[in-house]
């Protein structure tokens, strides 16, 4: 995990200079979107990500933990809180949220047997 870091850091140069105008000016800020396009499109072994963990089981959470999932791309997928409650409703929602993409899904022709969210 450090060495993906570390390659994060030594990118950012790079990303300064696709942001400079001609004169050598800034032309804006360095999106969020721009730091993950450049850190993790190559398919080097040293940025494939196998663990997940996510802190926090709300909305954003559970919704990004069934994401992870449903990518099937993860070797494992921890979703952390504090409180049993919402680890429990969070288990409830994304439990609903795939049945619910299950049946949408039942009889399209395009799905296979080895999406995640049909097994």
């Amino acid at each position: 995990m450090s060495k993906l870091l570390i390659r994060q850091t030594l990118r950012l140069p790079q990303i300064l200079a696709t942001n400079l105008t001609k004169s050598g000016q800034f032309s804006g800020h360095i999106t969020g979107h721009q730091l993950l396009i450049r850190g993790f499109s190559q398919t080097s072994p040293m940025n494939r990500i196998e663990n997940v963990l996510i802190i926090g089981s709300g909305l954003m959470g559970s919704g990004i933990a069934q994401s992870c999932a449903t990518t099937n791309r993860f070797k494992s997928i921890t979703l952390q809180d504090i409180s049993e409650d919402q680890l429990s409703k969070a288990k409830t929602r994304i439990t609903q949220s795939l049945t619910n993409i299950k049946e949408k899904k039942k009889g399209m022709w395009y799905m296979d047997s080895d999406d995640p969210v049909m097994s």
